[in-house]
């Protein structure tokens, strides 16, 4: 419809063109004026129809559109937010780990004392809480630094695994030099339940 248009326009300035000068040199001479005049207005209302006409409109439309796509922000209308699931970065260096090893050493030193009283039937219930405290203590620098609690969780859970065989091989080795030492083996214990919760937390 755009195209029958422009034609239109053509046919009708070309006829009126040709009658400009089909009155040859005088012609022309007597009818400057009113020719002018004439040929300026079939000339507005061939642009105005062509204005008017979709074609028109629809290339104007388009214009705009790019333009707006020329002139928008920088990543406006193409952020893609992140899959659902996808794994979180939180970084679990320095003070976060630091803090892990402190309160691995001090909750298996208190553990220490629990176990022992439970032993000498002092407090019964120190068998559980030592186990549990250590647990919940190493787990919460993680946690405080972001890393989701499920997984600070079975991150401690396993360096305490690791920690338990190693209070148990402390004490075996500590009875072979002397006596043995629950206290020394807590350290080591402490140690080993921080280290492998600090790597399985870096690797999960």
């Amino acid at each position: 419809m755009g195209t029958r248009t422009i034609l239109t326009t053509t046919a009708l300035l070309f006829p009126a063109g040709l009658a400009a000068f089909a009155g040859g040199p005088a012609a022309c001479a007597a009818q400057t004026g009113a020719d002018s005049k004439q040929e300026r207005l079939l000339l507005s209302a061939a642009i105005e129809e062509v204005r008017r006409s979709p074609f028109h409109a629809g290339t104007a439309g388009e214009t705009n559109e790019l333009r707006l796509r020329e002139t928008e922000p920088s990543g406006t209308g193409r952020y893609q937010p992140q899959e659902a699931g996808s794994p979180e970065e939180v970084p679990f260096v320095g003070g976060p780990v630091l803090f892990t090893y402190v309160l691995a050493e001090a909750s298996h030193f208190v553990g220490a004392y629990l176990l022992l009283g439970c032993a000498f039937g002092q407090l019964p219930s120190g068998c559980l809480m030592a186990p549990v405290g250590a647990l919940a203590a190493v787990a919460l620098p993680a946690v405080a630094s972001g890393v989701n609690p499920g997984k600070a969780l079975v991150a401690s859970a396993l360096g305490l695994a690791g920690g338990i065989g190693a209070f148990v091989g402390g004490m075996l080795v500590t009875e072979e030099i002397d006596n043995a030492n629950p206290f020394v083996a807590a350290l080591v214990s402490g140690l080993v339940h921080a280290g492998i919760t600090t790597a399985v937390i870096r690797r999960l």
